[in-house]
């Protein structure tokens, strides 16, 4: 069976060629589909942040599949900051089980985040952690603070078994479990966000 795509990137940004520049801004090429992922260094950690994996929702495309977000070659993706949340609700949502305050939301939310320990390579295969965030498919995104993977990273290198994290928005409320006549997955197209990045 072939893993998701969002899998796929996450494997992609432990397993290509990384390289850090005197900056030490990590870089992941991916010679397969000629494209250049730049992340930050942060807390000890690597992360490659805000990395679109589908294209825009709205419009026309509201209450159907998900699409591939494709790239030209030789294209350089800048990871370094998160992406927007799904439309929702601005503000908090359910302090102190979370503590992100929705700012910014967008229906070109289809982003994942990539953590990985410093000076990850390719030959290091290490396994993938993938977080799906709560908020009953109402509210929450990939970023909350609650939840941010940096700890996590660190004390799985620690431990002697270092993780990558991968964390991803998906499609929330009307626009995630309608059901319609548009979408042969009728009432869960977030869950196909989900399945498809």
């Amino acid at each position: 069976m072939k893993p998701p795509a969002f899998l796929r990137a996450g494997v992609a940004l432990l397993g290509m060629h990384a390289t850090a520049a005197a900056t030490s801004t990590p870089r992941v090429v991916d010679e397969k589909n000629l494209l250049t992922y730049e992340g930050l260094e942060r807390n000890g950690i690597e992360a490659f942040l805000g990395i679109p994996y589908g294209q825009d929702t709205g419009g026309c495309h509201r209450f159907k599949p998900p699409r591939r977000r494709l790239y030209a070659p030789q294209t350089v993706i800048t990871a370094t900051s998160y992406g927007p949340s799904c439309p929702q609700p601005l503000g908090t949502y359910a302090p102190p089980i979370t503590l992100g305050n929705i700012t910014e939301i967008s229906e070109d939310c289809l982003n994942l985040n990539v953590a990985r320990p410093r000076d990850t390579k390719a030959e290091s295969r290490l396994p993938v952690m993938v977080y799906i965030h709560g908020g009953g498919f109402w509210a929450s995104d990939n970023h909350d603070p609650n939840t941010l993977p940096d700890g996590l990273i660190l004390e799985s290198v620690q431990n002697g078994l270092p993780v990558i994290h991968v964390a991803m928005n998906y499609r929330l409320g009307c626009e995630s479990l309608l059901s319609t006549h548009t979408c042969t997955q009728h009432g869960r197209i977030g869950i196909a966000s989900d399945a498809y990045s």
